[in-house]
Protein backbone atom coordinates (compact mmCIF):
# COMPACT_ATOMS: atom_id res chain seq x y z
CA UNK A 1 0.00 0.00 0.00
CA UNK A 2 1.54 3.75 -1.11
CA UNK A 3 0.06 6.54 1.02
CA UNK A 4 0.37 10.18 -0.85
CA UNK A 5 0.15 12.72 2.34
CA UNK A 6 -0.81 15.92 0.92
CA UNK A 7 0.00 19.09 4.02
CA UNK A 8 -0.19 22.46 4.53
CA UNK A 9 0.88 24.84 7.30
CA UNK A 10 -0.03 23.20 10.67
CA UNK A 11 -1.49 20.48 8.70
CA UNK A 12 1.90 18.63 9.00
CA UNK A 13 0.39 18.00 12.62
CA UNK A 14 -0.94 15.22 12.26
CA UNK A 15 0.43 13.61 9.03
CA UNK A 16 3.66 13.41 11.24
CA UNK A 17 1.46 11.28 13.77
CA UNK A 18 0.37 9.07 10.99
CA UNK A 19 3.61 8.74 9.33
CA UNK A 20 5.83 7.84 12.89
CA UNK A 21 3.19 4.94 13.73
CA UNK A 22 3.65 3.13 10.52
CA UNK A 23 7.49 3.77 10.14
CA UNK A 24 7.36 2.23 14.10
CA UNK A 25 6.24 -1.41 12.54
CA UNK A 26 9.56 -2.71 11.02
CA UNK A 27 7.00 -5.15 9.44
CA UNK A 28 4.96 -2.56 7.98
CA UNK A 29 5.97 -2.85 4.31
CA UNK A 30 3.51 0.43 3.43
CA UNK A 31 5.23 3.79 1.52
CA UNK A 32 4.42 6.94 2.47
CA UNK A 33 4.92 9.93 0.54
CA UNK A 34 4.63 13.80 2.18
CA UNK A 35 3.85 16.81 0.01
CA UNK A 36 4.60 19.43 2.20
CA UNK A 37 3.25 23.14 1.45
CA UNK A 38 4.40 26.20 3.14
CA UNK A 39 4.88 29.83 1.93
CA UNK A 40 8.31 30.12 3.54
CA UNK A 41 11.65 28.09 4.84
CA UNK A 42 10.58 29.67 8.09
CA UNK A 43 7.24 28.45 7.91
CA UNK A 44 8.11 25.06 7.97
CA UNK A 45 6.88 22.93 10.85
CA UNK A 46 8.27 19.95 12.92
CA UNK A 47 11.65 20.15 10.52
CA UNK A 48 13.59 17.72 12.88
CA UNK A 49 10.49 15.41 13.39
CA UNK A 50 10.43 15.15 9.28
CA UNK A 51 14.09 14.72 8.99
CA UNK A 52 13.36 11.55 12.03
CA UNK A 53 11.07 10.37 9.85
CA UNK A 54 12.64 10.44 6.81
CA UNK A 55 15.47 8.14 7.66
CA UNK A 56 13.01 5.17 7.29
CA UNK A 57 13.67 3.68 4.17
CA UNK A 58 9.73 3.52 3.27
CA UNK A 59 9.46 7.57 4.43
CA UNK A 60 10.11 10.51 1.94
CA UNK A 61 9.53 14.14 1.40
CA UNK A 62 9.24 16.92 -0.49
CA UNK A 63 8.66 20.94 0.74
CA UNK A 64 7.10 23.01 -1.72
CA UNK A 65 7.38 26.65 -0.96
CA UNK A 66 5.40 28.94 -2.72
CA UNK A 67 6.81 32.50 -1.44
CA UNK A 68 10.64 31.83 -1.64
CA UNK A 69 12.52 32.23 -4.89
CA UNK A 70 16.01 31.22 -4.38
CA UNK A 71 15.06 27.73 -2.50
CA UNK A 72 18.71 26.74 -3.32
CA UNK A 73 20.20 29.11 -0.81
CA UNK A 74 17.93 27.99 1.49
CA UNK A 75 18.36 24.07 1.05
CA UNK A 76 20.17 22.25 3.91
CA UNK A 77 21.83 18.77 3.46
CA UNK A 78 19.27 16.07 2.52
CA UNK A 79 16.55 18.63 2.14
CA UNK A 80 14.23 18.08 -0.82
CA UNK A 81 12.96 22.07 -1.75
CA UNK A 82 11.20 23.32 -4.62
CA UNK A 83 9.64 26.73 -5.38
CA UNK A 84 5.64 26.46 -5.89
CA UNK A 85 2.52 25.00 -4.70
CA UNK A 86 1.59 21.34 -5.08
CA UNK A 87 -0.21 20.62 -8.87
CA UNK A 88 -1.68 18.17 -10.24
CA UNK A 89 1.33 17.28 -11.81
CA UNK A 90 3.25 16.83 -9.24
CA UNK A 91 0.58 14.40 -7.28
CA UNK A 92 0.41 12.44 -10.74
CA UNK A 93 4.40 11.71 -11.04
CA UNK A 94 3.75 10.19 -7.30
CA UNK A 95 1.19 8.00 -8.73
CA UNK A 96 2.55 4.72 -9.75
CA UNK A 97 -1.11 2.45 -9.14
CA UNK A 98 -3.92 4.88 -8.72
CA UNK A 99 -5.84 1.95 -7.51
CA UNK A 100 -3.51 0.76 -4.59
CA UNK A 101 -2.61 4.50 -3.87
CA UNK A 102 -4.34 6.41 -0.92
CA UNK A 103 -4.08 10.16 -0.58
CA UNK A 104 -4.46 11.81 2.76
CA UNK A 105 -4.91 15.54 2.43
CA UNK A 106 -4.75 18.40 5.70
CA UNK A 107 -4.84 21.29 5.58
CA UNK A 108 -6.99 25.19 4.88
CA UNK A 109 -9.94 24.67 3.18
CA UNK A 110 -8.59 26.08 0.18
CA UNK A 111 -5.86 23.86 -0.22
CA UNK A 112 -8.12 20.95 1.08
CA UNK A 113 -10.01 22.11 -1.98
CA UNK A 114 -7.55 22.13 -4.66
CA UNK A 115 -5.68 18.68 -3.66
CA UNK A 116 -9.62 17.45 -4.28
CA UNK A 117 -10.06 18.74 -7.03
CA UNK A 118 -6.72 17.80 -8.38
CA UNK A 119 -7.27 14.34 -7.34
CA UNK A 120 -10.45 13.90 -8.72
CA UNK A 121 -8.42 15.11 -12.00
CA UNK A 122 -6.36 12.05 -11.71
CA UNK A 123 -9.41 9.98 -11.45
CA UNK A 124 -8.45 8.88 -7.96
CA UNK A 125 -11.16 7.40 -6.13
CA UNK A 126 -13.22 9.17 -3.98
CA UNK A 127 -12.90 6.42 -1.54
CA UNK A 128 -9.19 6.61 -1.64
CA UNK A 129 -8.91 9.88 -0.49
CA UNK A 130 -9.02 10.91 3.58
CA UNK A 131 -9.64 14.59 4.61
CA UNK A 132 -8.80 15.48 7.74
Amino acid sequence: MKYIMLAAGTGIAPMINVCKDIVRDDGDITTLRLLYACKTYEDILLSSDLKQVASHWNFTYKTFLSQEKEVEKKRSYGENLVSGKITKDDIDLELINPLSTRVLICGTREFNSAMIDHCNQLNIQTEHIFKF
